[in-house]
């Protein structure tokens, strides 16, 4: 989540909750469908006086809960359609982040929540009635070009102010507003003339607005293998894929008339060269038009991406980084200390989390990951033999619903109906069945001597007790272990084993 200050809206989470309830009433949702549908999406997490009274420490999802409900209860009483069960909500949550609040930026949030709360308590203005916007509907041609001319400082290093961005477009799309706006190809002129025809234009070279590391695609489940070698051709010699498309957001024509001149239509004209299928199935870049410094943004898209002066050029080998194909024994484990953001459970800090191979996953650019139990140790030190390794506690990676997994696995016969029962006799007491692998994502072997501690190779006959050899094994959670590999885990056990999570609405993780 970002955050850039210490006011409610200084974040990503708090802006989308806003949003939402804004676009509901566009819609013309009463107050309590709009609050019924907004609960039912973030899903918040209730508190009383009795929780208050009791619950001294941070918990995992405090920061998400105190954003939605004052959010939501300073929105409402904006529009004049804040309903008691909520506000009453937001009071408990202003009460509850007060005596958790960290010392950075305690005074400025303090205040805050004060005006906030003086707020709530004073009487509502009347209902307010939101304004439909005035769409904006793109009515360019496929093929059309539309050009601004190059004023920025980036264009006069390189010594390129005065030629011209194109932007031809190829599709078109809705974006956030619910304006339709064009998708467009980029293009810079090779000099300070307008291309007057198709050879003139297709003379002209491509701006790449964004790329991609090949090697993130290598365990994407969803590509086929035919589409990850057409990705190993067109990536450049850095092991790099680069998108081509943009969508430019425009809200107005006359935004269009201040800041584009049409060139003219140049259906037909080459491709880029280094365009992927899967590549520009990814949402593209979004800039806005009316801001009139797109030649600037694009022109900083060149300089990064097609003089290749982004740092990732300096410090990726030719070719790209070498494919890693573990090479640790069946038993072996390794570990990496839990240290950060425990506030909810301080006696957890310093223990390990471990990470002991079963098998291995095998890609097909030739990589090889380890496939890996994870266990937690039961205090601050490491194991130092099988009977102090099996006595550390497995943690739960994700919860299955027996029901989804049947649905997509198993058949309606007596063979399938066997499998089920047996699946049930493992659930949780919510009717979800634990899932205990997952595979590291290792790039070298580097990464494993900075950010993990090597502890021995034990058996690996002790399973989980609860654990059932499925028939077909779901997808297996993946985590980078240069991220933060130990809180993440640790979250999960939170989350899973501890069941520090609202169970009574879970149903399961989808990624099965």
């Amino acid at each position: 989540m970002g955050f850039w200050g210490y006011g409610l809206y200084d974040n990503d989470y708090a802006m989308d909750v806003k949003d939402s309830f804004e676009a509901a009433l566009r819609e013309g949702k009463t107050p309590e469908d709009i609050n019924a549908s907004l609960i039912a999406s973030y899903e918040p997490r209730r508190i009383d006086e009795a929780y208050l009274s009791k619950q001294t420490e941070v918990i995992v999802d405090d920061e998400d809960n105190i954003l939605f409900w004052l959010t939501l209860a300073d929105q409402a009483w904006k529009w004049g359609r804040l309903r008691d069960d909520i506000k009453e909500q937001a009071l408990l949550w202003i009460r509850r982040c007060r005596h958790i609040l960290p010392e950075e930026g305690k005074v400025k949030t303090i205040k805050a929540l004060d005006r906030l709360e003086t707020r709530l308590l004073s009487e509502q203005p009347p209902e307010k009635i939101i304004r439909k916007p005035r769409l904006y509907k793109n009515d360019w041609r496929t093929g059309d070009v539309y050009a601004c001319k190059m004023n920025n400082e980036i264009a006069e290093k390189y010594g390129m102010n005065g030629r011209y961005v194109l932007f031809q477009k190829i599709d078109e799309t809705e974006d956030f507003g619910g304006h339709i706006v064009p998708l467009v190809y980029v293009k810079i002129t090779k000099d300070e003339n307008l291309p007057e025809n198709l050879e003139a234009y297709d003379q002209c070279e491509y701006v790449m607005t964004d790329f991609y590391f090949l090697e993130w695609f290598v365990y994407n489940t969803d590509l086929s293998e035919e589409d990850y070698r057409e990705m190993e051709q067109k990536a450049d010699e850095y092991g790099i894929l680069h998108h081509y498309q943009l969508e430019l957001i425009i809200t107005s024509r006359k935004q269009v008339a201040d800041h584009l001149m049409f060139v003219g239509n140049f259906t037909g004209s080459q491709p880029p060269r280094g365009a992927c299928r899967r590549i520009e199935e990814i949402p593209p870049r979004s800039y806005m038009l009316k801001w009139g410094d797109i030649d600037l943004k694009l022109m900083g898209c060149y300089e990064v991406n097609n003089l290749k002066q982004a740092h990732v050029y300096q410090e990726r080998p030719i070719g790209g980084p070498a494919i890693y194909r573990n090479n640790w024994k069946v038993g072996d484990v390794y570990a990496c200390q839990v240290n950060a953001m425990l506030q909810n459970h301080p006696e957890m800090i310093g223990r390990y989390i471990l990470f002991q191979k079963i098998d291995e996953k095998h890609e097909w650019n030739g990589a090889v990951f380890p496939i890996v139990y994870v266990k937690i140790t039961r205090e601050s030190q490491l194991p130092h033999n099988q009977e102090e390794f099996d006595e550390c506690e497995f943690v739960q990676i994700k919860l299955i619903d027996p029901a989804k997994y049947a649905q997509k696995y198993l058949d309606d016969t007596e063979l399938g109906q066997k499998e089920l029962e047996r699946m049930m006799r493992k659930t949780n007491r919510y009717g979800l069945l634990p899932h205990y692998r997952m595979i590291l994502n290792i790039s070298n072997e580097a990464e494993v001597r900075e950010r993990m501690i090597y502890v021995g190779n034990f058996n690996t006959e002790l399973i989980p007790e609860d654990e059932v050899k499925l028939a077909e094994e779901p997808r297996h959670f993946r985590y980078e272990i240069k991220g933060h590999l130990a809180a993440a885990l640790f979250s999960r056990y939170c989350w899973y084993n501890l069941l520090e999570t609202n169970m009574e609405n879970w149903c399961g993780d989808d990624d099965i």
